[in-house]
């Protein structure tokens, strides 16, 4: 609905900072949890990659699709990561 109220610059524009933010977000999580190296890697690796399809979005104007379907796989493999770190902390726990 925003590209036909407000014009695909601002939707560019505007997706190009919901991306940063999320971003972002993820990195916070980081300071607020027992989140270790497993997550802060992925994090890192997934952030980038999605920020860098959201500036081809937003730059070379391709269109947005794809960036939608991998935003589903960033959220996937970040909440992996989570689990992942979860029971690599779990496991080293016993070897204490």
């Amino acid at each position: 609905m925003l590209p036909i109220t407000h014009g695909e610059e601002v939707t560019r524009r505007g997706i190009l900072r919901y991306t940063f933010l999320t971003v972002i977000a993820s990195f916070s999580l980081i300071y607020f949890t027992k989140l270790g190296l497993v997550y802060i890697i992925a994090a890192t690796i997934l952030g980038a990659l999605f920020m860098a399809e959201a500036y081809r979005v937003y730059y070379k104007k391709i269109p947005s699709k794809r960036l939608f379907f991998i935003s589903i796989i960033y959220l996937f493999l970040l909440f992996s990561s989570m689990l992942m770190n979860r029971f690599f902390l779990f496991v080293a726990s016993f070897f204490v």
